[in-house]
């Protein structure tokens, strides 16, 4: 894990009920590694399954192209994936993608449309600086 996606991390885990796991592998139908987002969450009151990105690489060409397949790249699968606990449709998807200040604007103009993802881009500088997080709580996070 790099100091991105540590920080990245600790940001997503503010909400002590939201489970976190790193570098989780969703099984392709052949039952390989189709796919291995930098983290999968799951956000228990809420309802919501996130797979979320971290990416401090100037060219994230890539980056937006998985986004903009993100139901094949991951969602499907990693619904097939966790049927038995996260029944299919009862469940809000959620991509959340983090990357430089300077690359928030080409990543949002290159994005598609999709009617059941919400995408949220955020900036990585953001979450670095703990002091100027705000969680959804209403509650400042620690320095850390």
């Amino acid at each position: 894990m790099d100091v991105f996606e540590s920080l990245v991390l600790r940001y997503l885990t503010l909400d002590p009920k939201v489970f976190v796991r790193w570098q989780h592998s969703i099984k392709g139908p052949d039952g390989g590694e189709w796919s291995c987002p930098d983290f999968v969450a799951i956000d228990v009151p809420n309802k919501r399954l996130i797979v979320v990105e971290v990416s401090s690489a100037w060219d994230i060409t890539g980056l937006i192209d998985k986004v903009n397949r993100c139901d094949d790249q991951w969602f499907t699968p990693l619904e097939e994936q966790v049927k038995d606990i996260l029944p299919a449709g009862s469940w809000k998807r959620e991509v959340q993608i983090f990357v430089r200040h300077d690359s928030l604007q080409r990543f949002g103009s290159h994005l598609l449309k999709h009617p059941s993802v919400a995408i949220e881009t955020k900036c990585l500088e953001d979450v670095s600086f703990p002091w100027r997080i705000e969680a959804d709580r209403g509650t400042k996070a620690a320095a850390i």
